[in-house]
C-alpha cells in the first residue's frame, strides 16, 4: 500500500470495518510508496511524502509494538499520507498515549528505510504495478476495484472455514506467473474490425496475435521481433500489425509529435501492401523495424528498389487515400477498445498493446524473463 494512494485509502475504509467487526482475521501491511527516494522500484516519484508516511508508520510499530503501528496507520490514512513536520506527528502520538521521545531519530534511522526498501523489493517480485495489491491467504484479490470487494471476499473465505494458518504458509505466484495470469485471467474480447488486415502465418489459425504499436519505438521493436519469430516456427498462429503512430500529423488523438517518421513508416507499410498485396507489406515492416532509427524519407526511396518496388511508384502509393484510411481505421479501432488499465478511459494509452486470442496481455515483459513468449507457447498448445 502507500499512504498517499487513493485506491488504497477507499480498500483502507473496508480494511478499518473489518479490523473492528471481525476477530478470524490477521492483517499486514506491506509499503510500497510511489516515491523513488525509498523505492528504487518506482521510477518516478508521484506521491512526495508517501516515504516519510512509511516511515511514520514503522517507526510507531518499532517503538509501541502493532498496536502503535495501527494506530499511526489510521491516522496516515486519515490525511492521505500528509503531514508538515515533526510536531504535527508527536502531537498525533501524545493523543494515541505514548511518549513520543525518540520517535523523530527512529523515524530517520537506516534501519526504517531497509524495512521500506523490503517490503517495496517484496512487492516487485510479485509483480506488483499498482497499488492496492492485495493478498487474501496467499491468493490475489485482482477484482478489488468492485464495491466492497475486500469485504465480500473476506466473508466467502470465511465461509468454508479455512485451518488457522500464518502467512508462512502464503506462497502468492511471483512477477513471471502472474503476468501469464494476467493474459490467461483476462476477460475476451471482440476487437475492432479491421478494413485491410496484413496477416503473417496461416489466415485461418487457431492463435491470433494483434498488436497495436509504432514502426519506431523502441518496445514495439521489440514485441515485434519475439511475435514474428514465434510464428515462424508455428503453422496455427495468425499474427496482425495494427498502427498507431505516436505522431500528430497523422493520429487525431495525439497532441505531439514524439516519432517524427512515424506516419511516414505506417505510409510505407501500407503503401507496399498496396503494391506488393501481402508479402510486399511484411517485407516492408520488417525493414521499417530495421531501420526505426534512421529512417528517412531517403533511405526509404534508396531501399524501395531492394525490397521490390519503385522508389517513385512507393513514395506515389503512399499519398493515396486509401493509405491514410487503412491507417486511420487502426487508430480508430484503439479508441474503441474498452478499459485495459483500472484507473484509465476507455481505448488505447500506451504502446505495444497486444492481444492474444482476443485477451489483453497487461505485461509482456519482465526483464529477461520470456513472458511474451511463455504467453504465445501456452496459447498454441
Amino acid at each position: 500500500t502507500d499512504y498517499q494512494c487513493r485506491d488504497c485509502y477507499n480498500i483502507e475504509r473496508q480494511l478499518v470495518k473489518l479490523y473492528e467487526t471481525r476477530d478470524d482475521i490477521s492483517i499486514s501491511i506491506k509499503h510500497f510508496p510511489f516515491n523513488a527516494d525509498c523505492n528504487p522500484g518506482a521510477a518516478k516519484t508521484l506521491h512526495p511524502n508517501a516515504c516519510w508516511a512509511a516511515r511514520a508508520a514503522e517507526a510507531a510499530g518499532k517503538l509501541w509494538g502493532p498496536e502503535g503501528f495501527w494506530k499511526m496507520h489510521v491516522w496516515l490514512f486519515e490525511r492521505r499520507g500528509e503531514f508538515q513536520n515533526l510536531e504535527e506527528l508527536e502531537t498525533a502520538i501524545r493523543e494515541f498515549g505514548y511518549d513520543p521521545a525518540g520517535f523523530g531519530d527512529t523515524m530517520g534511522s537506516p534501519q526504517i528505510l531497509e524495512v521500506i526498501k523490503a517490503d517495496a523489493l517484496e512487492g516487485k517480485q510479485l509483480g506488483l504495478y499498482f497499488t492496492p495489491m492485495i493478498f487474501i491467504n496467499g491468493v490475489e484479490l485482482k477484482g478489488w476495484m468492485a464495491p466492497n470487494a475486500l469485504i465480500r471476499t473476506v466473508e466467502q473465505v470465511a465461509a468454508t472455514n479455512p485451518p488457522p494458518r500464518s502467512a508462512a504458509y502464503d506462497q502468492p505466484p511471483m512477477a513471471f506467473e502472474k503476468y501469464v495470469a494476467d493474459w490467461r485471467d483476462g476477460k475476451q474480447i471482440n476487437l475492432p474490425s479491421d478494413k485491410q488486415a496484413w496477416t503473417l502465418g496461416t489466415p485461418d489459425a487457431p492463435v491470433e496475435i494483434v498488436l497495436w504499436g509504432d514502426y519506431q519505438e523502441h518496445y514495439t521493436s521489440r514485441a515485434d521481433t519475439v511475435i514474428r519469430q514465434f510464428v515462424a516456427q508455428h503453422n496455427n498462429v495468425r499474427y496482425t500489425y495494427r498502427h498507431y503512430p505516436f505522431n500528430s500529423d497523422c493520429n487525431p488523438n495525439l497532441k505531439d509529435r514524439r516519432f517524427p517518421n512515424a506516419c511516414l513508416a505506417a505510409k510505407a507499410a501500407e503503401a507496399a501492401g498496396s503494391l506488393g498485396g501481402n508479402e510486399g507489406y511484411w517485407k516492408m515492416h520488417t525493414w521499417l523495424f530495421e531501420h526505426r532509427q534512421d529512417l528517412t524519407e531517403e533511405s526509404l526511396s534508396a531501399a524501395a528498389a531492394e525490397l521490390g518496388f519503385g522508389a517513385a511508384m512507393l513514395l506515389a502509393a503512399m499519398e493515396q487515400s486509401e493509405v491514410q484510411e487503412n491507417i486511420q481505421d487502426d487508430i480508430d479501432a484503439a479508441k474503441k477498445l474498452p478499459v485495459l488499465r483500472y484507473g484509465t478511459p476507455p481505448g488505447l494509452h500506451s504502446i505495444p498493446t497486444i492481444f492474444v486470442n482476443g485477451r489483453h496481455i497487461p505485461r509482456w515483459e519482465l526483464g529477461d524473463q520470456p513472458v511474451l513468449e511463455t504467453i504465445l507457447k501456452e496459447a498454441a498448445q
